[in-house]
C-alpha cells in the first residue's frame, strides 16, 4: 500500500440523550451529519472512518435500501459521499444492525469482529483493525541558546566596554535601534552557549493534552480488563 502522508480522520457519534429520534428528527440528524462532513477542511483522499449507533434497524445493508424516509435519505447520502458500511451482522441483542462503521477506504479495514456480549450494554462490542502504512515524522535536531549558562562576567565586561555615545548619538531612532540590536546579538553570540535539542519521532500535533487523553484511555482499559471475564478477552487486542 502507498505511504500515507496525510492524517486519518475519525468521527465518533454521541447523542445528547437516549431517546430514539422520530422519523423527522432522524432525517434532520442524518442531513446535519453529512452537511458537517462537507464542511470539514480535509482533502478528498483523506481516509475517513465514522463509527456510532445510528439507530437505523430498517436498512437492508445488502442492498443499501431503507424502508422509511429517514433511512432511505441516509442510504442516499452514503452514495453521494462515496461511503461504505462494513458491519453485516447484528450489533444489538434484538438482532438489529444499529452500530455502523462507515468509511471511504474499506480496504484499510480488516478483522471485523462483533462480540455477542451482554455484560455492559444491550449493544455488542464491535472490534476491527485499521491497517495502513505511513511515513513516520522525522524532526531535525535544533540548536537554541542556553541562557542558564550565560557568561555573566564576560557579558558585563563586553557591554561596559562598548562606546555607547559614539554608537547612538549621531543616529536617528531606527538607526539607533539597529545598532543596539546588533550589539545585543553580538554579545549573545559571544557569551551565551548553544544547546542542541534532540529530535523527536512524534509529530507536532501530538501535544501534552492528547498524550494525557491517550493515557486516560489506556488506564481505563487496564482497569476494565482486570475483571478478567471471558467476554473481555477480545478487548486485549486493542
Amino acid at each position: 500500500m502507498p505511504h500515507m502522508r496525510k492524517p486519518l480522520l475519525f468521527l465518533k457519534l454521541c447523542w445528547n440523550n437516549r431517546l430514539i429520534p422520530t422519523p423527522k428528527s432522524a432525517k434532520d440528524v442524518s442531513n446535519a451529519l453529512f452537511s458537517h462532513l462537507l464542511s470539514i477542511p480535509c482533502p478528498n483522499s483523506t481516509p475517513l472512518f465514522i463509527v456510532g449507533d445510528f439507530n437505523f434497524p430498517e436498512i437492508d445493508w445488502s442492498s443499501y435500501t431503507g424502508s422509511t424516509i429517514p433511512s432511505a435519505s441516509f442510504c442516499r447520502s452514503l452514495f453521494i459521499h462515496n461511503l461504505s458500511q462494513l458491519i453485516d451482522a447484528p450489533t444489538h441483542k434484538c438482532g438489529n444492525i444499529l452500530d455502523l462503521l462507515l468509511t471511504n477506504s474499506p480496504d484499510y479495514i480488516s478483522n471485523i469482529n462483533i462480540n455477542n456480549c451482554h455484560d455492559l450494554s444491550d449493544h455488542f462490542p464491535v472490534l476491527f483493525n485499521i491497517t495502513i502504512s505511513y511515513v513516520s515524522y522525522q524532526s531535525k535536531s535544533k540548536e537554541v541558546y542556553n541562557y542558564s549558562k550565560v557568561d555573566t562576567d564576560g557579558l558585563s565586561s563586553y557591554l561596559y566596554s562598548l562606546d555607547h555615545t559614539a554608537t547612538f548619538l549621531p543616529c536617528d531612532v531606527d538607526s539607533a535601534w539597529s545598532s543596539f540590536k546588533h550589539c545585543v546579538s553580538s554579545a549573545r553570540e559571544l557569551f551565551v552557549p548553544l544547546a542542541t535539542i534532540p529530535s523527536s519521532s512524534l509529530p507536532k500535533w501530538f501535544d501534552s493534552e492528547l498524550r494525557h487523553e491517550l493515557n486516560r484511555v489506556r488506564s481505563s482499559r487496564r482497569r476494565f480488563l482486570q475483571k478478567g471475564s471471558p467476554s473481555d478477552l477480545q478487548l486485549q487486542k486493542l
